[in-house]
Formats: structure tokens, sequence, C-alpha cells
């Protein structure tokens, strides 16, 4: 046993005695209702479940918890320090979508692995190793991200014939306005891609995956070409289709309670200013945890059946909640990202205050947080 392998192992036991002040439940029913959602949507295709940037802030080990009851063929993954992640809970196959350095790939296993290549001196990085890997290559039809530039597929399908133990499983690429419900562009960008799936049948290889549409692209996408959607954010609760209902629940705990008089000050900047007498909470939540700074003086929490206004600036792990003329007791639970899309304080409502996406919230809410799978 590594000394890595077992201090983890301690401080997991040691986190699960203790009682958090804040913490993220994620609710399987809620996955299983959206997976299933997209599944019937493309029932000719796999759906591929997208865990980066730690399940887009779920945890990936409650996700994947959720997930083993369905049968796909990959997780998705950004990186190999993510697919470590995603086997300490199912050692199932991963398809890594992230760029690797070439020195990295002598140091992994390539079991239950396939790697996304766009570029030859990757290629010839893996090959060198001389073990069998799956590849899956990204051709740029137009998002000028990531993706081998079709002007260089001819010379790149060249030099893959020359490495017979690496398989050409998939072929994708990304749309880029998959999302505007006036876009105009995916057609151009299927149009390229196809032309692309041609030539490299022509070169004689026949991949065993073609995928394109992600959560967005997954309505649009209705080739039957096409065998798999790689499944992001529509897997937990937002998207194209009606139906979907968010997994994730974000509580803190009043750790303290205080009274403000008329014209008392809260917080850094003497940014809020009290018109009259008041009860505050006080939550240990801030922008390291992930609640946003930009919710300062214009976000709220729920407390009972009651949004509360958070009050003065967001602080790094500290932020202020007037009570008006109610009344808590401490370590009182209160929801900071509520699951109903009503709430003032649901996900959407406050990606729209920040003037952001839902993304950009979920992948902030720290992974030190504790989170448990419900439901």
């Amino acid at each position: 046993m590594s000394i890595r392998f077992f201090f983890d192992r301690l401080f997991r036991r040691f986190e699960t005695k203790l009682q958090p002040l804040n913490e993220i439940t994620v609710n399987r029913s809620a996955l299983l209702h959206n997976y299933d959602s997209f599944l019937k949507l493309r029932s000719h295709q796999e759906i591929w479940p997208v865990l980066k940037s730690n399940a887009y802030g779920h945890g990936i080990a409650p996700v994947v918890s959720a997930l083993k009851s369905r049968r796909f063929s990959y997780y998705i993954a950004d990186s190999y320090l993510e697919a470590l992640e995603i086997w300490r809970t199912h050692r199932h196959p991963v398809l890594l979508i992230g760029s690797l350095h070439p020195a990295n790939f002598s140091k992994i296993d390539f079991s239950h692995l396939a790697f996304t290549v766009q570029d030859p001196l990757t290629l010839q990085a893996i090959s060198a190793q001389r073990r069998p890997a799956k590849i899956h290559l990204k051709i740029n039809t137009g998002m000028n991200r990531q993706g081998l530039e079709p002007s260089q597929l001819s010379d790149f399908l060249s030099l893959l014939q020359k490495y017979p133990h690496l398989a050409l499983e998939g072929v994708f690429s990304h749309l880029a306005d998959a999302d505007n419900p006036a876009d105009a562009y995916t057609p151009l960008q299927l149009r390229l891609f196809k032309k692309c799936l041609k030539q490299i049948n022509d070169f004689g290889f026949k991949p065993k995956y073609v995928h394109l549409a992600a959560t967005y692209g997954a309505s649009k996408i209705t080739d039957p070409d096409f065998n798999a959607v790689r499944l992001g954010l529509g897997l937990y609760g937002f998207g194209p289709l009606a139906n979907l209902r968010p997994a994730l629940t974000f509580t803190s705990s009043i750790t303290k309670i205080g009274r403000l008089s008329a014209r008392d000050y809260v917080g850094y900047n003497l940014t809020y200013q009290s018109s009259g007498s008041s009860n505050y909470a006080v939550l240990p939540i801030g922008y390291h945890e992930g609640l946003d700074r930009r919710l300062s003086n214009c976000g709220h929490v729920k407390f009972q059946n009651s949004f509360l206004p958070i009050i003065g600036r967001v602080c790094m792990n500290l932020s202020i909640a007037s009570l008006g003329d109610l009344s808590a007791n401490l370590f009182d639970p209160v929801t900071v990202i509520s699951p109903n899309p009503e709430d003032k304080n649901s996900l959407t409502n406050i990606a729209q205050i920040c003037q952001t996406i839902p993304y950009d919230i979920l992948v902030h809410l720290h992974g030190s947080i504790h989170r448990q799978l419900v439901g």
C-alpha cells in the first residue's frame, strides 16, 4: 500500500466522522432521470457521462456511484488524475478528452483508457510506448479551440497507418453554437465533419464510435452515423429538455446570530448599511467555497421558507444574510443553492445575477466541501 493511498484512506475515514457545516448533496434519482431522458431522446446512441471539473462540481465519487446502474462504454474525463478518481469508485473505461504532456504516457496505465489525439506529436508519443492503445481523433470543424485541422488529416492518417498497435476507435469534434436557438453554424460544422469522416473511411479506417453532440447538440444531431453523445451539463439537470431535474443542493449552517441597529455597517468596504433594526446570520461560506463574490448585496439564501438577502461583501470564508425579524438557532441549516428552478437561489437564477453561466458557478464549488449521494 502506498503512503499516499494510506493517508488518503485515513483522511476519508476521519472526514466521515465529522459533522460538516457545509454540505453538497447529489440526488441519485435526478441524475438517473436526466441520463435516461437523453437516452430516450437518442435511443440509437450511447450516452457517455462527462465527469470533468469534479463532475461539474457535484463530486466524482457520488456521481459515479449513482451511474453504476447504467450501461455505457465510457466515462469522459479531462485528465488522468480524474480517471484515477473515477477508478476509486468504479473500474470502468474512461475517455480522456484533455491534453497530456508527451512525457507522461510512460507513467500511466493504458488499460481502461482511450486517449484523445489531435496532433502528430501526441500520436508518436503514444506509439513510442509500444503498447496497444485506443485513440479518438478530434477534428477542428470550426470551434478553433482543439482538434486536428482538416487540411492536416491526410498526413495524420498516413502516419497512423504506420502504427498498427494503435486503434482508431473514435472520431469526434465539438459544436461551437449548439446552445443558440438561432444556431446556423452547426450545419456547417456537420458538413465539414462528414467530409472528414469520408476521408477517414477512404483511408481504410472504420472507427467504432463517431460523436459530435454534447448536451445541447443532442437534440440537433440526428444522423444515424453518429452513435454517442457526450453528456455534460444535461446530466446534472440543465439543458434543452424541459423535464430535466437539477441534482445538486448546497446547504450551510448558521454560526452566529446578531442584531443590527439602524445605520450599522456590514462587512468589508462598508457596502451595506442597515436602514433599521434587524437580525442577521453569519454563514461559514465565501468565495473560497464557491459562493460567488458577485452575489454581494444582491444574492439570496433560503432559510426555512424565506429567502434571506446576502448583505455586505461575500468574504473568503464567510458571508452574512439578513434575517429581518425572523428567529433562528445556531447551526440551523440554510440552503445556498436550491434544486428548485423557481427559487431565488436556484443555480439558474444565481448565474443570471452574476451575469455568467451555470457551469461557472458549479465548477467553483470547492472540492473540500463534503458531498453525499442521496435519494
